[in-house]
């Protein structure tokens, strides 16, 4: 882990704490490990050496350590990249208004029109060290999701409702934002996030506060049937219930929990009927609508994942 800590510093800004993310939530989060240090180091080099000298963006697209060799030139959408996966371990929320504000005043609002700029033949050989050929959906999808993570929810609405008016498709409860096939991966995910910030998500909170392994010995939701089915919420609450809301389309919905342990009970909506099964852990609901239930195992220990701090 060290060693490709290393490799990864000598390349891209966001590139470390993409890493730093994956050690972070898996391993200190798992209790092996403390990566303050790591993230320190990373943050103080990274803030000296990453500073866009050459127009562009806020940041530099690569640096190699070794030989000093630089592209000076920064993107917008590589900035909103970077202040993303930046925003969860910056010691300092300070830094993050200061490297937005650099950042925003490179986004280039002319390309954000009535013209999406979508030209899909023209962007199959492009890469993210040729900037020139990053459509515009890309770009925006990367800057809205760093200017929810940021605090800046007036600029992030404002290409959110770009991409929306342009792009958003839906069809049987799904919606996606139908771009070039070449980053369609990228700018739905992008989408998301943005969106799961507005509604309450914490992406720093998410990193500094990392759940324990015993949070998940909990009740989960293993599987729902039909598989299809739209799914709102499964989360637990602060009696350690699990909270499940969907919407069954006027079917009936089979669903399969983890580590019930008895006596556990099933509460239901009023007009709703169902069966719980405690011995295999199944909630058989008769065809519904979109409903909540709430499942709660006898009470062993209750966790405040606000008290565990990075």
């Amino acid at each position: 882990m060290i060693r490709l800590y290393h490799i990864f510093r000598r390349a891209f800004f966001y590139s470390g704490f993409a890493l730093l993310a994956a050690s972070v939530l898996t391993l200190a989060g798992l209790g092996y490990g403390d990566w303050r240090a790591e993230i320190s180091q990373w943050e103080q080099w990274s803030l000296r050496r990453f500073r866009a000298t050459a127009g562009g963006g806020a940041f530099r697209l690569l640096h190699h350590e070794k030989t000093g060799l630089a592209y000076p030139r920064g993107m917008p959408g590589f900035d909103g990249w970077s202040l993303l996966w930046y925003s969860p371990w910056a010691s300092d929320r300070a830094n993050l208004k200061v490297l937005w504000k650099l950042a925003k005043e490179n986004i280039a609002w002319g390309e954000y029109g009535d013209d999406p700029g979508e030209r899909p033949d023209a962007l199959v050989k492009a890469s993210c060290c040729n900037p020139l050929q990053v459509p515009p959906a890309a770009t925006a999808s990367f800057l809205a999701a760093a200017a929810r993570a940021c605090g800046d929810a007036e600029t992030a609405g404002r290409l959110e409702a770009w991409l929306d008016r342009h792009f958003r498709k839906a069809d049987a409860g799904r919606v996606w934002l139908d771009t070039n096939r070449e980053w369609r991966t990228g700018i739905n995910a992008n989408r998301a996030l943005p969106l799961a910030q507005a509604n309450g998500s914490d992406l720093r909170a998410l990193g500094r506060r990392p759940l324990p392994r015993e949070y998940f010995s909990g009740l989960l939701l293993a599987s729902v049937t039909p598989p299809d089915t739209p799914v709102f919420q499964a989360c637990r609450d602060a009696e350690d219930a699990l909270v499940i809301e969907l919407d069954g389309r006027g079917k009936a919905v089979t669903l399969a929990l983890k580590n019930v342990r008895a006596p556990s009970t099933a509460e239901l909506p009023d007009a709703s009927a169902g069966t719980w099964g405690q011995q295999t852990g199944t909630l058989s609901l008769a065809p519904c609508g979109r409903v909540t239930v709430r499942v709660l195992n006898p009470v062993v220990r209750r966790f405040d994942v606000s008290s565990i701090l990075l």
